[in-house]
């Protein structure tokens, strides 16, 4: 006799019950969520089922969810695609969902079913880094063993290393702009302080910091950025001038590089009683004259001045 839509779609649905649950095979009590069939008392809605359709199937509830009541009619349409997608699902893997009781074993399993390579060769992720940054590669493989070893398979571990590395070189530049900024801000506060002698100062620290220390003590000194701190600076530039104050002086006095606390200091001198400044008779008088203008248009200088002096 040949089998009806219904008659098949049952059958197919009770073959793929039978491989995903217990029990089910031929032969066996109905499934517990059928109905019993029409008129056995049940108390069963009236439907109009097909001809061709077995007794036995009245009352299923797998049909009665296509059955249109309004009209009276199963939903053809709706039984067809059941249908199929219940095909479908004959034959293929069943993979048993984990519980309380699962070993480690059990969960390898499971991983290698759902994507994970048999070898930790064959687990292929990326280290995508910025521009810049230097991978490191222990770092980097302990991730990847730490991830095959829990099961993660490689699309998730991908996206989780990437957001790794993009907040780290997030974090790198920000701190190299921080860096900028302090540089900017400590040399501006020794210009300030220096004022025309920036330069020289600067040459009196590292010639003071090359006094006790060897070449390569000198290049960490400065890889290490401490040219860059100020007290660092100020401490040098005091070692470096108490080598050879009157080197340095000699020398500021000649290319006009001097703070302006130094000039206020030089210019106090020639106001000392007796100073051959202020004793028109003494033989360098004139010598001293010349250099006080000197120091009073470098003054003038420093604070943005350009007038010249002249002592009447």
């Amino acid at each position: 006799m040949k089998k009806t839509l219904f008659e098949y779609f049952l059958q197919v649905l009770t073959c793929t019950r039978g491989s995903m649950m217990s029990g089910g095979g031929e032969g066996d009590d109905p499934p517990a969520d059928s109905a019993p069939p029409a008129g056995d008392g049940g108390g069963a809605p009236e439907i109009s089922w097909p001809g061709g359709l077995e007794e036995e199937y009245h009352g299923d509830k797998t049909l009665l969810k296509h059955y249109d009541h309004e009209n009276k009619q199963f939903k053809t349409p709706a039984l067809m695609k059941a249908l199929v997608h219940a095909t479908r699902v004959i034959g293929k893997d069943k993979t048993a969902l984990p519980d309380s009781h699962w070993t480690d074993e059990q969960y390898t399993e499971l991983y290698h079913k759902l994507g994970l390579p048999k070898e930790i060769e064959k687990y292929e992720v990326s280290n995508n880094l910025a521009e810049g940054i230097t991978a490191n590669e222990e770092l980097f493989n302990g991730f990847k063993e730490v991830a095959y070893a829990n099961g993660i398979l490689p699309k998730q571990a991908q996206p989780i290393l990437d957001f790794y590395n993009n907040k780290i070189s997030e974090q790198i530049k920000a701190q190299q702009e921080q860096y900028k900024t302090e540089l900017a801000e400590n040399k501006a506060i020794l210009e300030k302080e220096y004022g025309n002698a920036f330069d020289r100062k600067m040459q009196v620290a590292e010639q003071g910091a090359k006094a006790f220390a060897d070449d390569e003590t000198f290049n960490r000194m400065r890889e290490n950025g401490l040219f860059d701190d100020p007290d660092f600076v100020r401490y040098l530039v005091k070692v470096g001038e108490g080598l050879g104050e009157d080197k340095f002086n000699d020398r500021a006095d000649k290319s006009g590089s001097m703070t302006p606390s130094e000039l206020d200091d030089e210019i106090a001198k020639f106001h000392q009683p007796h100073h051959p400044f202020t004793d028109h008779s003494h033989p360098e008088h004139q010598k001293y004259m010349d250099r006080y203008i000197r120091l009073q248009e470098m003054k003038l200088k420093a604070n943005g001045q350009t007038n010249k002096v002249v002592i009447g």
